[in-house]
């Protein structure tokens, strides 16, 4: 492990990056966790073109959510 004293600055940036995208990620896991719900309230109302895009805008932000996390993790252990 790389002491903070011995690291360098773009070493650190990167880490704190990291530590920010892997932060920032379960916002789009919980985004992705709520939309069925909306999905099936729209459905009652009978909108089922809107439910259609909340339910795709789910899975994207289930990918988004993942994949930040993805980035942060590698960045921070392996910069």
């Amino acid at each position: 492990m790389i002491y903070l004293a011995e690291a360098s600055d773009m070493q650190i940036l990167a880490r704190f990056i990291g530590v920010t995208l892997t932060g920032i990620g379960p916002i789009g896991i919980i985004l992705a966790v709520l939309t069925p719900k909306v999905v099936r309230e729209e459905r009652e109302k009978g909108n089922l073109e809107t439910a259609a895009k909340v339910r795709r805008s789910g899975w994207g932000a289930a990918t988004i959510g993942i994949s930040l996390i993805g980035i942060g993790a590698c960045l921070y252990f392996f910069s």
